[in-house]
């Protein structure tokens, strides 16, 4: 049985007054455990903010699988005004997973730094 492609999107909001710089996540997911192959043949990350915005291949996406568990960087978006880095009031995440259909997303964990 093929499934449909999952897609959740949440947004990181913390302290929305600031500028923040993003660095790095881990979604852990409550059903499946995810190996670093699986995320980067199945999953398209996108990343948004009020400055810029970027759809991302996983398989760019240097993460790694801990206890089932996809840690990654957040990558760079090439914008040199910004340092390269995803910067903004709030963060807006979509994950797309093609093949797997987990029942729920436990935590997301977002590190993150204010701008300066």
């Amino acid at each position: 049985m093929k499934y449909m492609p999952a897609r959740v999107e949440f947004i990181m909001n913390e302290n929305s007054s600031i500028t923040k710089v993003f660095d790095n996540q881990e979604i852990v997911f409550s059903n499946i455990t995810m190996t670093q192959s699986d995320f980067k043949s199945h999953v398209k990350v996108g990343f948004d903010t009020n400055i810029a915005n970027s759809t991302i291949s996983s398989q760019a996406i240097d993460a790694t699988s801990y206890e089932g568990n996809i840690r990654y960087a957040i990558p760079r978006i090439g914008n040199v005004d910004y340092g390269n880095r995803i910067r903004g009031k709030w963060l807006k995440v979509s994950v797309e997973l093609d093949g797997y259909v987990p029942n729920s997303i436990s935590h997301v964990l977002t590190k993150f730094r204010q701008s300066y």
